[in-house]
């Protein structure tokens, strides 16, 4: 596949990647599952949405983004 050109074809993959991380997360982790369903959290639908998602530390962030 080639490689993103314009921003809003970077922004796509970002939401796609995002949509799969909460996906994967709500399925495998019991913490973030609760997390995201008391914000009421169950899927993406911009960019924008990830100012939504609030970590606990730095280390539950990076942890969080490296699932997949």
């Amino acid at each position: 596949m080639a490689p993103a050109t314009g921003r809003a074809e970077i922004e796509k993959k970002q939401l796609k990647r995002l949509r799969r991380m909460l996906q994967s997360v709500a399925a495998s982790n019991e913490f973030y599952r609760n997390k995201l369903l008391q914000k009421g959290i169950t899927d993406a639908e911009s960019l924008d949405d990830l100012a939504e998602l609030r970590f606990t530390s730095l280390i539950s962030a990076t942890i969080l983004l490296n699932c997949n």
